[in-house]
């Protein structure tokens, strides 16, 4: 038994419950750093160097949804209207 624990043993209960809220606010944080078992996910290039490779596929795609299916040309005229404001 520690010494604090025979002074004053309310404060090292508080003091316990404490370390152990801390321990689990630290294990939380650290669970998003990357690590060798938790390795960063995502692309490290720019939104524009991505748009340049993805862009024409997602250009086509939307070619193809606008001349052959009916509710894909309602939500693309509200996307433009709403993201271009026609």
């Amino acid at each position: 038994m520690k010494l604090l624990d025979k002074i004053a043993p309310r404060w090292a209960l508080k003091r316990a419950v404490a370390r152990r809220q801390l321990a689990r606010v630290r294990a939380a944080f650290e669970a998003g750093q990357p690590s060798r078992t938790n390795p960063r996910r995502g692309e490290a290039s720019s939104g524009d160097s991505l748009m340049e490779r993805a862009g024409p596929s997602i250009r086509e795609s939307a070619r193809y949804l606008d001349e052959n299916h009916d509710l894909a040309i309602g939500t693309l005229e509200d996307l433009i209207s709403n993201v271009i404001g026609e």
